[in-house]
């Protein structure tokens, strides 16, 4: 198990990893949240940002946007085995999810991997800024 101080030093390098090959979050498009085999493809290209936010882009909570979220971020099963009914999403609430707020705000936001571990990720909501 890493310790907090790892876990804060994994976080900066991994965004400065991000910074210095100028990833930016991955757009979602109408045909990514259509289906959940489209959806699947499209969460394989989620990059790993951490804390690195590129330029043209701003996190934003996701509670702010959709007050029944349970967290400010996206709690998502990366496993395979999760289960509705627990606390971290399974893909398909988490397709439901992201097309619900994408079908409300528009299509302007992007999703980046904050924090990873075993069995679920930490996803940040994105939206594309002037």
């Amino acid at each position: 198990m890493i310790s907090s101080q790892g876990l804060a030093q994994q976080s900066l390098e991994m965004s400065q990893e991000a910074a210095k090959q100028d990833k930016h979050p991955l757009p979602v498009w109408p045909e990514d949240v259509s289906d959940l085999t489209s959806w699947r493809e499209y969460c394989r290209g989620v990059p790993f940002l951490a804390e690195y936010v590129a330029p043209g882009w701003a996190q934003r909570n996701v509670q702010n946007l959709q007050p029944d979220n349970l967290y400010d971020t996206y709690f998502v099963d990366s496993s395979g085995l999760g289960e509705s009914g627990e606390a971290a999403l399974t893909p398909e609430q988490f397709r439901q999810q992201v097309k619900a707020l994408c079908d409300m705000h528009g299509y302007r936001f992007g999703l980046g991997i904050a924090e990873a571990g075993q069995f679920q990720v930490n996803i940040y909501l994105y939206e594309q800024v002037p």
